[in-house]
């Protein structure tokens, strides 16, 4: 599929923020790093404090264990759905104020905080997750992939990629019905591929899409339709660092969202990891592949973890909604 380029937009976006750098205990480990001048250590997971539907909330990372929390930005507007770099030394999210969305990048000690994309159309309506390419595309420029609109009287939202600094905005997909908003997609480890959910029905149809460069812009050359677990659709997706495995927040039947695994050389046998009233969502791969770190949308909330094979979950961070662990 040869998808055009779509202009940058333009409209205006001011914020004022305040840029703390704060330490806090984390729900499954020890205190904040960073004492007596040594730096803290290197991130693995970024996420929102917070309740899911507060008017502000602010961005936090921390280690794989919740230990070494610590606040990267404020709570003076809403930042949603964050992702790190592969260095885990960025974090690319949207912020909203004013009624006014765009993607932004911030270091992870809150300098360097700097707009990519002024101006989202689809997230006046939906919060969207910006996620960072493991390694450069195809057209060999680490990307920021996310969903927006292609016009703003267009109510199916379609998956774009944009480079780092702003350039190179590019629709990927045109599905008759849409893209699912949100969090439903994301990069293969080698970013020749993405795996998205299509608004079709409550089924939500689930995709990977081979990339390639088409007239010298990154573009769709080939797309599979997988099956899915049992249930009413897959809303959250990651997928493994090694191999081609899916771990996906899939809708049963109730409304309940329960994890499940999938190799993509295996579709039609899925592995159902979770099975709770718990609500688990948005679900990411640990960096060795042997855990699975997601958000349990319930009234205590948390980011919690399970084994990739199954098994007890543990409680990584009581307060930490929407995680997302690095990749790369």
């Amino acid at each position: 599929m040869i998808t055009p380029r779509i202009p940058i937009l333009t409209c205006l976006l001011t914020l004022s923020l305040s840029l703390p750098l704060v330490a806090q205990r984390g729900g499954g480990g020890g205190g904040g790093g960073g004492g007596g001048g040594t730096p803290p250590p290197t991130p693995d997971i970024v996420f929102c404090y917070g309740k899911i539907n507060a008017g502000t909330k602010s961005l936090w990372v921390m280690s794989a264990d919740g230990s070494n929390a610590r606040q990267v930005l404020g709570e003076d507007c809403s930042n949603a759905y964050p992702t790190l770099s592969p260095d885990g030394q960025q974090i690319a999210f949207t912020k909203t104020r004013g009624g006014v969305s765009a993607v932004w990048v911030v270091n992870v000690d809150g300098t360097g905080l700097h707009a990519v994309t002024p101006c989202l159309y689809v997230a006046a309506q939906w919060p969207v997750r910006v996620v960072w390419s493991p390694v450069p595309a195809p057209d060999q420029a680490p990307k920021l992939l996310f969903v927006d609109l292609p016009d703003p009287a267009v109510v199916r939202p379609q998956l774009f990629v944009v480079n780092l600094d702003g350039s190179g905005r590019t629709q990927l997909t045109d599905e008759i019905s849409g893209v699912m908003p949100a969090t439903g997609y994301e990069w293969s480890a080698d970013a020749t591929r993405i795996a998205y959910v299509t608004a079709d029905s409550l089924w939500s149809p689930l995709v990977v899409a081979d990339l390639g460069v088409v007239g010298g812009q990154l573009a769709i050359t080939a797309q599979t339709l997988v099956s899915q677990p049992p249930g009413g659709g897959t809303y959250g997706i990651g997928w493994s660092n090694a191999g081609d495995r899916l771990v996906l927040d899939v809708r049963a039947v109730g409304a309940n969202f329960d994890l499940w695994l999938i190799d993509l050389a295996y579709p039609q046998n899925p592995v159902q990891l979770t099975n709770t009233p718990d609500q688990e969502r948005m679900p990411t791969f640990s960096s060795d592949d042997s855990r699975i770190i997601y958000w349990s949308q319930t009234s205590t909330g948390g980011t919690w973890t399970i084994p990739a094979v199954g098994g007890s979950p543990v409680l990584v961070h009581g307060k930490a909604n929407t995680p997302y662990h690095r990749r790369g």
